[in-house]
């Protein structure tokens, strides 16, 4: 018996080997066609939009489209992961971001993820190679989670193959590749499923680490809303099971449900590294946390799946492509022109797949086959803006405060590609019974169901009304191929449905479909995004140079009007992208993130006396003025521009290409000793003092302190409120690291040393080494009250909610470990 067995058993595992490898092979085609590894999944071609790369060229030379959420991925998420591999160069954890908004917390933007085990590879490479390297480890970590997931279904290799083949190359997951975050979220979904049907089969201590493993390192990827999606079906698909099992009365009941309730622990303890830092942000950041409310409704609404749009689950290019340059980026609506994404509003799981979906709803067997169908369709009903996305919006805490409803098309493809499993399971016949004779009337009603809604699909009265106001574009001809498509899926499928139940399938139709799957999503996939080279990821220009040489350790502001940024325009013409500077390893002033502080947006709203953002982009911050003293105090030194300034401040520097460069004569050092100091109680009175025409930030200094700790700065600082003269000094600022400022200051008398650097829960200081309470100055930046004579200035960032939260991330390791190390002492007793 036991001879019998074993070479079966290995013949199993060669096989399921074979499936894994086939697997990472063809992502691995997919990335060498696309030009890995010389090329990164990074919209360069965007980037050479901009001066100074743009030079003599016209932006309607760049062949590819504008697209907004594709940008993203150059213009943040390496930037980012450059800072993180800098920092680690160093010898540094990066918790600080010096480089933008005046300096802003790093580890609180969630999207650093600088915990995320597998972004441990920018530790060693350099971003650009790093993000390919990364995004294909994650498309094969998703297929490999949809293959394992399928297999606990009792779903044949084959067809559990094509599933996960589905799920690889679907449209979330191509078209959000070049967003290292929320892509590599998304990459766990089906490994939570795979989780939880691990733990309900038998609960134990480790089944349970593992899942709640799977979803803590699922919130250390970085984007909360897509994981708030993988914490959601995940809980959903515990939810029902439990449910399940107390309707059996299974008497293991309490003990998955103990599992459960584990694992949500482990998650949580694992993910408070990041969680903790990124709520502390969010309280203070500039996005509003109020109750839902109406508008904010309907302004996501505005942004959601339309009708017609349904047609991009069936045939993903029907409204062209951005790749082509001929996407609907804007379509027409009764109140005007709203934003189409196409990274949001495409959650093609292939049309093969969508098929095969409907046979496995309509003809499977199996419990799962029903909670798939439900998740598929409320990711589509949430994603359109309706009742459920109504009832979703308003009852699920945080759902107000993320991006578009539409994004939850990243779970659609999580229950289209299992049920197309489940379906080629059952029509390659490779369930555990024999076939049903009756089987073929089930599968010709849903073709034909599926091809009545293509018809009034074709027909719904909001595209009739799209094609009357667009009569150049030919809405006939994609639609009718989309609808050649359908049926010839559908005629396939009944073909080789017919022939299995008269037993004529023979065992070359599973490669066959197999390879229908395969080749669906690699054609898809091909050539969404743009790839760029490596080497030209932000490469150095003159001008850079000149902005470095003439900024020294101040700061540099590349003058961009809010124009500049407008969605309208096919193509932008801005000077440098927002978060350039940090890629330069520049100080900048501007910036573009997730979350950064209310406070500068205000501070930069009173520069340019209007929104400091974008009216498309609120994470954005551009200054077009340059003649505000603020700007000055910001010790903003090096400005460019692309028209000509006439300011008796600016020296012009040099001229490069279209590109001026001048140097700001009156900007502030990094510190500076002000000769008074006045107390205000609130940020309401700062922003007052600060806002005055007559204010000299050189002679004058207003300080919010801390109620609790008032009395301690001032017996520092040795001068009383309501701003007594003293004599000022000089302060030099010695070290700037990424964590760290070291000031040498010299005061006739006692007062305050000003560092021009962005203020923080966190930051702690020391005068001599002995610790002292820095306080709010100006608004923005940090005050410390210093003594009579020589002092040297330490201040440090180390926020509290980053020590609780390593410590709980430390705990769930070792539990994670206590967890293994107990599966390991049970199977060598085993085997004693």
């Amino acid at each position: 018996m036991a001879t019998s067995e074993e070479p079966r058993s290995a013949l199993d595992k060669r096989r399921n080997l074979g499936s894994i490898f086939g697997l990472a092979l063809l992502a691995l085609v997919f990335f060498v066609a696309s030009g890995f590894p010389a090329k990164t999944p990074l919209a360069v071609e965007y980037q050479r939009q901009m001066q100074p790369w743009l030079g003599d060229r016209r932006p309607w030379q760049i062949r590819r489209q504008w697209a907004a959420l594709v940008w993203d991925g150059v213009a943040q998420y390496y930037p980012w992961r450059l800072h993180l591999h800098r920092c680690v160069e160093r010898g540094e954890l990066p918790l600080w971001n010096p480089h933008q908004f005046c300096g802003t917390p790093f580890v609180a933007n969630g999207q650093s993820a600088v915990f995320y085990p597998p972004n441990v590879l920018f530790w060693f490479l350099s971003p650009a190679p790093a993000l390919a390297l990364n995004a294909l480890l994650h498309v094969v970590w998703a297929g490999l989670g949809a293959w394992l997931f399928l297999r606990r279904l009792g779903i044949g290799r084959a067809a559990a193959w094509a599933g996960a083949v589905s799920y690889m190359f679907s449209g979330f997951l191509v078209s959000w590749m070049e967003l290292a975050s929320p892509f590599a979220v998304a990459c766990w979904f089906p490994w939570g499923l795979w989780g939880v049907h691990r733990l309900a089969a038998r609960a134990t201590a480790w089944r349970a680490a593992t899942l709640g493993a799977i979803c803590g390192i699922g919130v250390l990827g970085g984007h909360f809303q897509i994981a708030a999606y993988l914490l959601l079906v995940t809980g959903l698909y515990g939810a029902a099971y439990l449910g399940w099992k107390l309707w059996r009365r299974d008497a293991g009941w309490w003990r998955y449900a103990f599992g459960c309730v584990g694992a949500a622990v482990l998650a949580l303890s694992l993910a408070c590294a990041q969680v903790l830092p990124s709520v502390e942000l969010a309280r203070m950041s500039h996005r509003p946390l109020g109750r839902p409310d109406e508008g904010g409704f309907q302004w996501q609404r505005s942004r959601a799946l339309r009708g017609y749009e349904l047609v991009l689950l069936l045939a993903p290019n029907a409204l062209g492509r951005p790749a082509d340059g001929d996407y609907l980026a804007w379509l027409p609506d009764d109140a005007g022109a709203v934003p189409g994404s196409y990274s949001e509003h495409c959650g093609y799981a292939g049309a093969a797949a969508a098929f095969l979906a409907i046979v496995g709803l309509v003809w499977g067997r199996g419990r799962h086959r029903y909670f798939l169908a439900v998740l598929a369709a409320g990711a589509v009903l949430v994603s359109s803006g309706g009742p459920v996305a109504r009832l979703f919006y308003f009852h699920v805490p945080g759902v107000a405060q993320a991006g578009g409803l539409a994004r939850a098309l990243s779970v659609y493809a999580l229950g289209v590609a299992p049920l197309a499993a489940i379906g080629l399971n059952e029509i390659l016949g490779a369930g555990c019974r024999r076939a049903r004779p009756g089987a073929l009337g089930p599968t010709l009603v849903a073709g034909v169901m599926l091809a009545v809604l293509a018809v009034l699909l074709w027909k719904a009265d909001e595209t009739y009304r799209l094609m009357k106001r667009l009569p150049a574009i030919s809405w006939e001809q994609p639609v009718l191929r989309a609808g050649a498509v359908a049926f010839a899926i559908i005629g396939v499928t009944t073909a080789v449905v017919w022939l299995r139940d008269r037993g004529r399938l023979v065992g070359a139709v599973a490669p066959l479909l197999c390879g229908l799957v395969a080749l669906d999503g690699l054609l898809f996939a091909w050539n969404v995004n743009p790839w760029g080279k490596s080497s030209e990821v932000y490469a150095v220009h003159e001008v850079v140079d000149v902005l470095r040489r003439t900024a020294g350790d101040g700061r540099v502001l590349a003058r961009t009007p809010k124009s500049a940024w407008s969605f309208s325009q096919d193509h932008l013409r801005p000077l440098l992208p927002p978060n350039a500077a940090l890629a330069y390893g520049l100080y900048g002033f501007q910036g573009y993130d997730s979350l950064y502080t209310a406070r500068f947006k205000n501070y930069a709203g009173l520069i340019e006396h209007d929104q400091p953002a974008p009216p498309e982009n609120g994470n954005m911050i551009l200054v077009g003025r340059v003649d505000s003293p603020l700007l000055d105090l910001a010790g903003v030194r090096a400005i460019a521009s692309l028209d000509r300034l006439f300011d008796a401040r600016l020296r012009p520097v040099e001229q490069s290409g279209a590109v001026w460069v001048y140097e700001n004569t009156r900007a502030a050092p990094s510190a500076l000793v002000p000769e008074r100091w006045t107390e205000v109680r609130s940020p309401r009175e700062a922003f007052a003092f600060i806002g005055r025409d007559d204010f000299d930030a050189r002679r004058e200094l207003c300080v919010e302190i801390n109620r609790e700790r008032r009395e301690a700065w001032r017996r520092g600082a040795a001068a009383h409120a309501g701003g007594s003269p003293t004599a000022a000094g000089r302060a030099i600022l010695q070290r700037r690291l990424t964590n760290e400022v070291r000031v040498l200051v010299e005061r006739r008398e006692a007062g305050a040393v000003l560092v021009t650097d962005a203020y923080y829960p966190g930051w702690r200081a020391a005068v001599d080494g002995r610790e002292v309470v820095p306080a709010i100055g100006d608004y923005l930046f940090r005050a410390v009250p210093v003594g009579r004579g020589s002092h040297r200035v330490q201040m440090v960032f180390w926020p509290g909610t980053i020590v609780v939260g390593l410590f709980g991330l430390l705990v769930g390791v070792a539990g994670l470990s206590a967890a293994a190390a107990s599966v390991r002492r049970k199977r060598l007793s085993e085997q004693v």
